[in-house]
Order: C-alpha cells, then sequence, then structure tokens
C-alpha cells in the first residue's frame, strides 16, 4: 500500500513540474484509484472534503485547497491499513 501513495505524491510532483515547465503545452491527467474500505474515521473524513461530483470551482485557490487535502486524506487511509483490494493509476493525454 506504500506503493500507492508514492504514485500519488509522484504522479501530483510530475503534473505540478510539468505544467511549470511548459504552460503552453497542456495535458490531461485522470487519476484512477479503488479501494476496498470498511466504514472508518478517516473515510468519514475523505468524504468530507470531497467535493459533489460535477461540480467545477471557479477559484483555483478553493479547487487546489480541496483537491490537497483530499489527497492528503487518502494517503491517511491507505497508511491506516483498513484499506484492501487497492489499485491506483495515471492517464496523461493530450488536452482537448
Amino acid at each position: 500500500m506504500n506503493l500507492i501513495t508514492k504514485t500519488a505524491f509522484l504522479a501530483c510532483a510530475l503534473v505540478a513540474s510539468y505544467v511549470n515547465a511548459n504552460a503552453s503545452e497542456m495535458k490531461e491527467v485522470k487519476f484512477d484509484g479503488k479501494l476496498l474500505c470498511p466504514a472508518s474515521e478517516e473515510l468519514q473524513n475523505l468524504e468530507a472534503v470531497i467535493p459533489p461530483a460535477g461540480t467545477k470551482s471557479a477559484n483555483y485557490e478553493e479547487w487546489s485547497k480541496n483537491f490537497i487535502v483530499s489527497m492528503e486524506k487518502m494517503i491517511e487511509l491507505v497508511k491506516s491499513g483498513k484499506v484492501g483490494n487497492c489499485s491506483f493509476g495515471v492517464d496523461v493525454t493530450e488536452a482537448k
């Protein structure tokens, strides 16, 4: 499970460095993660910070804060050891 955490951090770092290096050439990055998790405090905390599906914020600072908190909660959940059947994937394509 530690590999999932490292992969998530690496994916975020790669996206941030790519955008900073070449802002005119954008890529679309899609994260896909699945965990089998019992009801827990970590899961409740994660659910509390995830914006509703389809919600888009016009405010970058608000979006980035929510994204960071959501990823931190996901990492806490994985570190807790309460999850199973984990998978994680990242897909990078040309921006549309």
